[in-house]
Order: C-alpha cells, then sequence, then structure tokens
C-alpha cells in the first residue's frame, strides 16, 4: 500500500488502464466537449514524455515536466466538472440513503479525479 498521501503519484502501486478513459473521452470529444479533448491531449503528452524518458534510460519524467503535466490535466478534469458538476442531495435529504443522479460525463469525470494516482502512474514507472 502507499503512505496515504493523497495523490502522490510517486508511490503508485495500483496503475490505472487508460485505454477505457481514453475511448470514452473520444465519445464526448464527438459530442462537442473541449475539455474532453484536452484531456486527452493531456495523457497523450503525458505518454509521449514517459515513453521519451525511458528512451533514454531515465525512469520516470522529470520532476519539474511532471508538475507542468499534472497541472495542466488537474485544470481540464476542473473544467469538465464546471460543464458538469456534481449533484448533491439537498440539507433536507440529507438522511435519506441513497445517491443522487450523476450524468455520464460526471461519472466519467470522477475516474480522472478520485483515481489520479493510477491514471498517471505511468508516468513515473
Amino acid at each position: 500500500m502507499t503512505s496515504g498521501k493523497a495523490h502522490d503519484v510517486s508511490k503508485c502501486v495500483h496503475s490505472r488502464c487508460n485505454a477505457h478513459l481514453l475511448r470514452k473521452l473520444t465519445a464526448y470529444v464527438e459530442d462537442g466537449n473541449l475539455w474532453a479533448e484536452n484531456v486527452i491531449t493531456a495523457l497523450l503528452a503525458m505518454k509521449q514524455a514517459a515513453d521519451q524518458a525511458r528512451a533514454k534510460g531515465e525512469k520516470m519524467i522529470d520532476p519539474a515536466h511532471r508538475v507542468r503535466f499534472q497541472k495542466t490535466y488537474d485544470q481540464w478534469v476542473a473544467i469538465g466538472f464546471k460543464a458538469h458538476p456534481e449533484q448533491y442531495k439537498p440539507p433536507y435529504k440529507q438522511g435519506i440513503l441513497g445517491r443522487i443522479k450523476q450524468t455520464t460525463e460526471t461519472n466519467l469525470l470522477r475516474r480522472p479525479r478520485d483515481k489520479r494516482k493510477g491514471v498517471l502512474c505511468f508516468m513515473n514507472d
């Protein structure tokens, strides 16, 4: 297990399969969602940088570049949430069981946000 630090991609244990994420993001690009296109662009730029680092015999992307990539990625995920905000229960329903239905875009955006460490693990290992 990891140390419990939130979003510490340098200590990744479980990598996520980004092929599924990219495929779903592509569907949202086709629907005209600019945020999805830019999340894809950020992920592909990270992969290219990771491949180049490995070709040079390095184990990971330069830390300064990694921080820049992560900020760009986080910004576009945040923009996606602005376009498709999470829905919350009104205060008078807080004690009632069950979840509020989310849009498919919101559900998709939760993965790159909530599973960020695993999604970006490929930059480090």
